[in-house]
């Protein structure tokens, strides 16, 4: 279960990363 929590955190870190970077490219074309 440990592993498990690991594992979906480091999802987290990874998908709020990308939407992060997806923001400062939209926000860079308007």
């Amino acid at each position: 279960m440990a592993k498990d929590l690991i594992r979906t955190r480091h999802q987290i870190e990874k998908f709020f990363k990308l939407k992060s970077q997806l923001q400062g490219i939209s926000l860079r074309i308007q």
